[in-house]
């Protein structure tokens, strides 16, 4: 039968007990009624676990801590007759030792709780019945079957059905993929479009972590801060670190007199009112922010990978992409042709309208790029930082965003382990390197990086362990403060250190010549602890008042609200 239910409430108890005794110590009375001096009390209970602690790490790992110290004065103290020192450094070191754990168990327990974790659950067909199961037990060879809207439990192949992939998280593609019979699937991407069956090849279980703290950051060590405060290199992933990894209106316009582009607007999104298609909700989605009112759609057919037919009244409509448009015999000229190919360099997605076989118009969709990018990155560069971009987008999207945001070295179209190399290369160069991403494709780049940072809100699980920061905000706003505290936290490291030392030697010389006993040592330390925890709490106080003068800057001027083509 356990005493205590935590090891944290034993040592709480063990501290109470032990400073009451430390307390009683004290009166002379006490000591002669009980014949036994009750600071032996305090060490041990509190002392007795630092020796052991410190001698288990000696023999162990031969790792010399701050334990091994202790244990050193205390038995020190007990051999000169200092009993009551010992007792008083027992108690107070057992105290730090508690305040530090329970901070990472906060810590901790904030890493559990933000992100959400792939399926505890699938649906498999077994004996022609749908059935509920823990996603754990699914074996190879099972059907899976994916609706709508829900994150893929486990790797495998379509069998049956069609869907639309968000693989953001695998390959940093902010786009959906179109999937089909006989094409892979991954777990933990999702599906955003129709039900589809799939045979499992193989499970995997991701790791959950976030975090939760004053400023949406967590950092998971100490040493961490300082490897910051000495990179000399940040590389970006693109897709939802640049950009916020949704897909969004950025222009809209007709060709034809006889419909105005809102009308356009209108039409497409009264036609995607029926689609599940990602592109065909982003479009009613931005139609709907200033409207409510949508057209009567008749004959609704989707032709997968293609786009939408249907009837408006008599009026037959076609909506989709270039493959949809001459499927319909409709005559393309080489303006439009051209309008095509320089969204498709900005990384966009065009879909056209027709009427009647008559091209009416297009709309175009993309990524948005954050409106604190450009200036995080003037700011990176003021504190002579190289800003590196490492994506797994294709060449004309990523040179379009580095241009926009002042990024000079452009890596494009990268697999997980092509950023992998560059970190490492980057680090045996040693150029300290910060990693920032939000993909399962920054996991490896994040792990092999002097400090890699997650995007907490947004990033998959996998990236959030492999990383040393998390942030819990799906931003990159707070990356300039966050380097400002790193300098600023190891510069009040450098003169807690310089005033600990000068103290301690200080003291060293007065107890040599006899004017400090050590129990006033003992005390003259741990005021200087004192002076050190006041200077360092300091940081806690210290406010992002770092101003980067955010602006949006328009590059599409019709009815696209100032959307940034990415």
């Amino acid at each position: 039968m356990k005493l205590f239910k935590s090891e944290t409430q034993k040592t709480v108890t063990f501290i109470i007990i032990s400073s009451i005794c430390l307390f009683m110590s004290l009166i002379q009375s006490v000591d002669e009624l009980l014949h036994f001096n009750l600071s032996w009390v305090a060490i041990i209970l509190c002392g007795l676990p630092i020796i052991k602690e410190a001698a288990t790490c000696l023999y162990e790992e031969f790792d010399i801590k701050a334990d091994v110290l202790v244990s050193l004065a205390l038995i020190a103290s007990v051999i000169i007759g200092e009993i009551f020192a010992a007792g008083e450094i027992s108690v107070i070191m057992t105290i730090g030792a508690l305040l530090e754990d329970l901070t990472v168990q906060k810590a901790k327990s904030g890493i559990e709780n933000l992100v959400k974790l792939t399926p505890k659950q699938a649906r498999i067909i077994r004996d022609n019945k749908e059935i509920m199961i823990n996603a754990d037990d699914i074996e190879i060879g099972d059907i899976v079957r994916v609706i709508v809207g829900e994150t893929i439990p486990v790797d495998g192949v379509i069998i049956k059905g069609q869907g639309s992939i968000d693989e953001s998280i695998m390959n940093g593609e902010s786009l959906p993929v179109d999937k089909y019979v006989g094409d892979d699937v991954l777990s933990g991407t999702i599906n955003q479009y129709s039900t589809f069956d799939i045979k499992a090849t193989k499970t995997s279980i991701m790791a959950s972590i976030g975090n939760a703290s004053k400023y949406g950051m967590l950092i998971k060590g100490g040493d961490v801060v300082e490897r910051l405060s000495k990179i000399k290199n940040i590389a970006f992933d693109k897709t939802g670190t640049l950009t916020y990894g949704k897909l969004s209106v950025v222009e809209y316009k007709s060709f034809n007199p006889e419909y105005d582009d809102e009308a356009l607007l209108k039409i497409l999104a009264s036609v995607e009112a029926y689609s599940e298609h990602p592109l065909g909700k982003a479009i009613i989605s931005y139609y709907k922010e200033n409207n409510e009112e949508l057209l009567d759609i008749q004959n609704f057919t989707v032709n997968p990978g293609k786009g939408i037919t249907a009837n408006l009244g008599e009026k037959s409509i076609s909506v989709g992409n270039l493959k949809l448009i001459k499927d319909v015999d409709i005559n393309l000229n080489k303006d439009i042709i051209n309008i095509s190919e320089e969204f498709t360099k900005k990384g966009c997605t065009v879909i056209y309208l027709s009427i009647d076989n008559k091209l009416i118009g297009y709309v175009a969709l993309s990524d948005i790029l954050r409106e604190e990018a450009k200036e995080v990155i003037s700011y990176i560069k003021s504190q002579k930082i190289n800003p590196v971009m490492l994506t797994g987008d294709n060449k004309n999207s990523a040179q379009n965003i580095a241009s926009i945001v002042g990024i000079d070295d452009i890596n494009p179209s990268l697999l997980p382990e092509d950023k992998m190399n560059i970190i490492k290369n980057l680090e045996d160069s040693k150029s300290p390197t910060c990693m920032i991403g939000d993909g399962v494709n920054d996991a490896l780049a994040l792990k092999y990086s002097s400090v890699g940072i997650s995007m907490g809100a947004i990033g998959s699980d996998i990236a959030i362990e492999a990383s040393d920061i998390a942030l819990a905000s799906d931003d990159i706003k707070n990356i300039p403060y966050l380097l400002y505290l790193s300098k600023k936290t190891m510069k009040t490291i450098k003169l807690n250190v310089t005033f600990s030392l000068a103290l301690n030697f200080l003291a060293i010389i007065l107890a040599m010549t006899g004017i400090l006993n050590p129990v006033v040592g003992a005390l003259v330390h741990n005021l200087g602890s004192v002076f050190v925890i006041l200077n360092s709490a300091k940081l806690l106080k210290t406010r992002n008042n770092l101003d980067l003068h955010i602006k949006i800057e328009y590059e599409v001027t019709n009815k696209s609200k100032g959307a940034l083509i990415v």
